[in-house]
């Protein structure tokens, strides 16, 4: 039965409260930001790329998470802005001479006080600080990395490595623990997504004009061949029905040429003949084809016979 005096019930089994959030250590925290990739978990290795709200990744994980995003299960969640590898700078870091090849990532070292501390692999080129989460770091949009700082101490609007100039809000803090900062690089991260969505919408619309515009071109062109092919196929038709006219009233000419020179009264053969005749022979033998009726007998002096001497 209980309550019996056997058993003493405690409040919290009698009462439900809420449970306490499980509160995160805060040298865990900075080890996984600084030391460790945020998309795959795995230790930082140069090449190492930050997207615009300052995390740091492994190259090949960006590179691996953008050709399969179900490779990693969180991937959605850590790093969903990052939709291409220009969207990421890769940083150009500082070694850091403490750290060699001897003391690995994994390898500890105790301090003067007696804590556990990680070696960090980079330091800032101008105070030689390291970049441990310990101190703030910055990155410029030319990739160069330097403690706060050292920009500070040292103002300019030009790089201190590589010359570059920059302005004061391109400088992209790494790791930023104060909520204001994240909340500026976040309204700096949806302005950048929003222009990017416009931008693709204008070249979408451009390139749908420019295919329109080929369309068009190609139609006038049809159109263009088509009312030629149709004009020279008309000028043909035309020349050709000039010609066979021409050619029919050719005919008619010829043909009414024709008629009118058989209708006309042809001369007659046999008086051509004699004056060819005439003409061709000598007065001797024209005088054997003469009749009596049309010249004197004494003209035709190879017809006469002697007797007509005799007559006479």
């Amino acid at each position: 039965m209980g309550c019996d005096g056997g058993t003493i019930p405690k409040r919290d089994e009698l009462v439900k409260t809420k449970k306490k959030d499980k509160q995160v250590d805060k040298t865990e925290q900075l080890i996984a930001n600084w030391y460790y990739c945020a998309l795959s978990k795995t230790p930082l290795k140069e090449p190492i790329v930050s997207c615009k709200l300052g995390k740091l990744y492994n190259k090949d994980a960006i590179i691996k998470y953008l050709l399969n995003k179900k490779e990693f299960g969180d991937g959605d969640k850590i790093c969903k802005h990052i939709t291409s590898i220009k969207e990421v700078t890769t940083l150009k870091l500082t070694p850091n001479p403490a750290y060699t090849a001897n003391n690995k990532h994994s390898s500890i070292i105790s301090s003067t006080v007696g804590n556990d501390v990680l070696i960090p692999q980079f330091v800032c080129p101008i105070t030689m600080k390291e970049m441990s989460g310990k101190y703030k770091f910055v990155y410029l949009p030319c990739g160069c990395v330097f403690s706060e700082q050292a920009l500070k101490e040292v103002p300019s609007t030009v790089c201190l490595q590589c010359n570059k100039s920059y302005n004061s809000d391109d400088i992209i803090p790494i790791n930023s623990e104060d909520p204001k900062v994240i909340e500026s690089l976040q309204e700096k991260l949806d302005r950048y997504l929003e222009e990017k969505k416009k931008k693709e919408h204008e070249k979408k619309l451009a390139k749908k004009a420019a295919k329109l515009a080929k369309k068009a071109e190609k139609e006038k062109k049809k159109h263009g061949l088509d009312d030629d092919s149709n004009s020279d196929s008309t000028s043909h038709k035309s020349s050709k029905k000039k010609l066979v006219a021409e050619h029919e009233s050719k005919k008619q000419k010829t043909s009414s040429t024709a008629e009118s020179n058989i209708n006309l009264n042809l001369p007659d053969l046999s008086e051509i003949n004699k004056k060819a005749m005439k003409s061709k022979t000598s007065k001797a033998i024209q005088s054997m084809y003469t009749k009596s009726n049309d010249k004197d007998d004494s003209q035709n002096y190879l017809c006469r016979g002697t007797f007509n001497r005799y007559a006479i």
